[in-house]
């Protein structure tokens, strides 16, 4: 990890890295938007991201931090979901 401020960005080996994004996923015709942990590549680039991320940690102070961080994903641009192939909802 590297603290830039109170923020920590999980790197890599191949220069990835994790962040908080907000996520926009369209169920029904609908737009759903959440904060996902995102895997971002070198050109920031959307690799992967979660899709059931919910704020855990093993003390009260981790959990505020986690949600600190995720705050600042509403400065960021929001990204769309990757829908998976084993959902039927989204692939008829």
């Amino acid at each position: 990890r590297i603290s830039i401020g109170d923020f920590m960005i999980k790197r890599n080996d191949d220069s990835s890295y994790w962040e908080y994004r907000i996520i926009r996923n369209q169920e029904e015709g609908e737009n759903i938007y959440s904060i996902q942990e995102c895997l971002l590549d070198m050109d920031d680039v959307l690799v992967a991201h979660t899709i059931d991320f919910v704020v855990e940690g093993g003390t009260f102070d981790e959990m505020k931090l986690v949600l600190k961080e995720m705050t600042k994903s509403f400065n960021k641009p929001i990204l769309p979901a990757f829908v998976g192939v084993d959902d039927v909802s989204q692939n008829p």
